[in-house]
């Protein structure tokens, strides 16, 4: 089988727009299926754009901690400012239809020892991080799995466990190995935080069992001005040039 996986899209629509259209002209949309691992709002100026596009795409979306903080299952006391004050703009203009559809998604999915998730599939609605080995370690011990795919951080990573320890491998082509296990991070469609202001997804051949991972090119000054003009922190569209 074939994924399209796709994580913290933010409300950029230009950004997804640009890895659809790649997508489509590269690979002609031979997929599978599509995951998307959450996020696809907060930060950005287009959330309901956003939200039309990944559901009528798939039925494979995951909640992530913004969506939890529009809905309210989430308390958006711990966040930012930037954040919470996109956060009470996406719940004013939020279809409603569209919320209703967010309160029916669940944290996780499972495909045979593949695992999906928006944080960590440990405690998902917590909102942990895994940004080191240590972290990755404790995630490989709580279950097993095979490979678990997740966003959250906008950082692209792979943790690769073998017979004997966790490593770090820099996220390019990855060719799974049969006696290791993998914690694969796909970065941000929406709001790339490696420096690299490129939108960042992944594509998983579950045959062939191969790992890839795209950057692609979006108008970033385009997603900068409509969150401008929607008087959204300025913040939010500086570090879209950057990738920060």
């Amino acid at each position: 089988m074939k994924f399209l996986i796709l994580s913290d899209i933010h409300s950029n629509y230009d950004a997804l727009k640009s890895v659809l259209d790649f997508v489509k002209k590269n690979y002609q949309n031979n997929f599978t299926e599509i995951i998307c691992l959450g996020d696809i709002v907060g930060y950005g100026a287009e959330p309901n754009e956003s939200l039309e596009t990944i559901f009528s795409l798939t039925e494979k979306i995951l909640l992530g901690n913004h969506e939890c903080g529009v809905l309210g299952k989430t308390n958006i006391g711990f966040f930012n400012y930037s954040a919470k004050e996109s956060i009470l703009w996406t719940r004013k203009v939020i279809k409603k239809e569209y919320s209703e559809r967010l309160k029916k998604l669940d944290y996780t999915y499972s495909f045979e020892d593949f695992r999906f998730s928006h944080s960590t599939f440990q405690n998902p609605s917590y909102w942990n991080y895994i940004t080191s080995i240590y972290e990755a370690e404790d995630e490989f011990d709580y279950d097993y799995f095979k490979i678990l795919f997740i966003g959250h951080t906008h950082i692209p990573v792979v943790y690769e466990k073998d017979a004997y320890n966790v490593k770090i491998i820099e996220p390019k082509e990855l060719k799974i190995e049969e006696k290791s296990r993998y914690i694969i991070n796909v970065g941000s469609v929406g709001q790339p935080r490696d420096g690299d202001n490129r939108a960042s997804f992944v594509l998983f051949d579950s045959d062939r069992m191969v790992v890839k991972f795209h950057r692609v090119e979006y108008d970033i000054n385009s997603a900068m001005k409509k969150i401008k003009d929607r008087k959204l922190p300025k913040i939010l569209a500086e570090r879209l040039e950057k990738g920060l």
